[in-house]
């Protein structure tokens, strides 16, 4: 089965999260996806992630074209983007769990749509905080 999964990440002030963000993206057991960072500060991300070592076919950079115009305006700019069949959301400071996806995929194909609880872990210990 092949499903093109669009993973839309708004950034705003990313600077120190957005590759880990990308790196978890990237690091999907469904690879057939596309990452969309789409900037809302007016900042090179492209730039940042390639200096951090990140180069992969499936990672595309878009703009609102404004300072700070808000995530669900960055959200809706990556969405127009989008070529995939399904959307996943992923904040600059977050992570995937490398099998999200191949987990909720079925789900949404079964049921038209899934979603999944997101567990909170300090950066700077690593321990689940909730």
């Amino acid at each position: 089965m092949t499903m093109l999964v669009s993973i839309i990440i708004p950034a705003y002030r990313a600077q120190t999260t957005l590759a880990r963000a990308v790196r978890s993206a990237l690091a999907q057991s469904w690879t057939d996806i596309e990452v969309i960072v789409v900037a809302d500060d007016r900042f090179d991300y492209q730039l940042l992630v390639k200096n951090d070592g990140i180069n992969d076919r499936r990672l595309r950079f878009a703009s609102t074209g404004h300072v700070g115009s808000g995530c669900h305006h960055a959200r809706n700019v990556g969405l127009a983007e989008a070529r995939g069949d399904f959307i996943a959301a992923l904040d600059a400071d977050d992570v995937h769990l490398p099998t999200r996806l191949a987990v909720l995929l079925p789900l949404a194909l079964a049921k038209g749509a899934a979603s999944d609880n997101p567990v909170v872990v300090s950066d700077s210990t690593s321990t689940q905080l909730y």
